[in-house]
């Protein structure tokens, strides 16, 4: 068995997109589904998604971003260590690099990168554009 891809339902698709953009990742897919195969396999009456896949340039691994045709909940006041799916975390080749660029960008940082010293890596911590935890490592 091995992960597919990871999922999240945005608000903004085209913010989302460009966010993921900045991350290493290309838009490969663009669909939208609609009728009764979706409806039944989601447990949604009438459903109508649009779905965007990206992939990353590095290695191909892909997060999926679904916008629904109805009113999303807002995950503003979510926190780090709530039940649920906590973060995503991706690999990055230079990790002082990314957090420029994106601080540059406007995104917000939990902390600047990080040494762990037991782990080998430098990690930090940064929201997408619609409050995902995103985790950044690089191996050292």
């Amino acid at each position: 068995m091995s992960l597919r891809h990871c999922g999240i339902v945005c608000e903004d698709l085209s913010k989302m997109i460009e966010f993921y953009k900045l991350l290493g990742f290309e838009k490969y897919i663009d669909n939208e589904i609609k009728g009764s195969f979706i409806s039944e396999l989601l447990g949604v009456f009438n459903a109508n998604v649009k779905i965007v896949k990206l992939k990353s340039i590095k290695d191909g691994s892909i997060i999926e971003l679904l916008k629904y045709k109805y009113k999303n909940n807002s995950r503003d006041k979510q926190e780090l260590f709530e039940q649920g799916l906590s973060h995503i975390a991706l690999t990055v080749d230079n990790l002082d690099e990314v957090f420029e660029t994106l601080t540059l960008k406007g995104v917000k940082f939990i902390s600047p990168p990080l040494f762990s010293e037991k782990d080998k890596v430098k990690v930090c911590f940064c929201k997408d554009v619609e409050q995902n935890f995103i985790e950044l490592v690089e191996d050292i």
